[in-house]
């Protein structure tokens, strides 16, 4: 237990992007499973301490957060493969029009491409 708190305590110390650290939280906490289900609760607890949350993500949170998230990727996809389309704008410029990373941009105009010559 100490070392998963440990490792909590220096993924914030860090100002790490908060999807990664949701990422390794859930991977503590849903893949490293303790021996005994009692250390899974003071576990909980000491995370909503370290983090200064007054409660843990439920299965309902993570499920609407995914969700959220595949949605926005979506809309990103769709408006991204637009520009990519209907403008001859270079992939820097999508990208910050689009909120997105070059390599996503990269990404989508690499598939657009290999569906164009599959056509």
């Amino acid at each position: 237990m100490q070392f998963k708190l440990q490792l909590l305590r220096q993924v914030l110390e860090k100002k790490m992007d908060r999807k990664k650290i949701r990422a390794l939280m859930n991977f503590l906490k849903y893949y490293v499973h303790f021996d005994n289900q009692y250390n899974n609760v003071i576990f909980d607890k000491q995370i909503q301490t370290v983090t200064g949350r007054g409660e843990t993500m439920g299965i309902e949170e993570l499920m609407l957060d995914r969700a959220t998230k595949q949605g926005e990727e979506k809309k990103s996809y769709e408006f991204v493969s637009n520009l990519i389309l209907q403008t001859d704008f270079d992939d820097k410029k999508i990208s910050n029009l689009a909120e997105v990373s070059i390599e996503f941009v990269q990404k989508i105009r690499s598939q657009l491409n290999k569906k164009n010559k599959a056509d």
